[in-house]
């Protein structure tokens, strides 16, 4: 065993030897797009479970399944924005809106997904008044990476700001308490104890003191 990890190990000492300026450049090259990825990961959660039903909707929109298959779909018509007009509508992706979490239409109640919803995209064309605007105080949500907390998807397709109250990080935190005064391991420590405690907890100061033993 300690042969092949010494083999191992020197396969990747080369590997890395002879690829290290490619690595390097690769990770410098892919910095501006990973940090445009961290500043909107918080809508992750909230778009792709909205991916989820997309299917199930696609297959009844193409009538999977039944006799006679065919398009079906009601389509609304929006208010036009004209043809362009040169030095009006030049292309300008100007807009610089944070991560936001949007409600779905309700289509089964005839609701319509909104036209700007937290205000129109600012993109260099005009923006024709709409009679289905939509919502225009979307708050955005909290970068990520400047908290030690991740954020969490409710399930409802919005998505939970980091929280310390609740997280697996409170948790972990509480497990030692407890181990600490039952002399038992922090992994020992069932999840319901630490969770039925810490509302009991929060906000309170633990303190440990050491006893010498001879």
């Amino acid at each position: 065993m300690i042969s092949s990890l010494t083999a191992t190990s020197a396969s990747t000492a080369d590997f890395l030897e002879a690829n290290a300026n490619n690595l390097i450049r690769i990770s410098a090259d892919s910095r501006e797009a990973l940090e445009l990825l961290a500043q909107y990961s918080p809508a992750f959660g909230c778009t792709f479970s909205q991916f989820v039903p997309i299917v199930d909707r696609a297959q009844a929109v193409i009538g999977v399944g039944d006799e006679y298959s065919g398009i079906n779909v009601s389509m609304p018509v929006v208010n036009p924005r004209g043809r362009y007009l040169p030095n009006q509508d030049e292309p300008r992706f100007l807009d610089d809106r944070g991560p936001r979490c949007y409600t779905p239409a309700d289509t089964a109640a005839g609701e319509f997904f909104p036209q700007y919803p937290a205000g129109s995209a600012n993109d260099g064309s005009y923006q024709v008044p709409s009679r289905n605007p939509g919502p225009q105080d979307i708050p955005e949500l909290p970068a990520p990476q400047y908290s030690i907390l991740p954020g969490a998807d409710t399930g409802t397709g919005q998505a939970a700001s980091a929280s310390y109250e609740g997280s697996d990080f409170e948790r972990d935190t509480l497990a030692v308490i407890y181990g600490q005064a039952t002399g038992t391991s922090p992994g020992d420590v069932p999840s319901w104890v630490t969770s039925a405690g810490a509302p009991a907890l929060r906000g309170a100061e633990v303190s440990f003191t050491e006893t010498a033993t001879r």
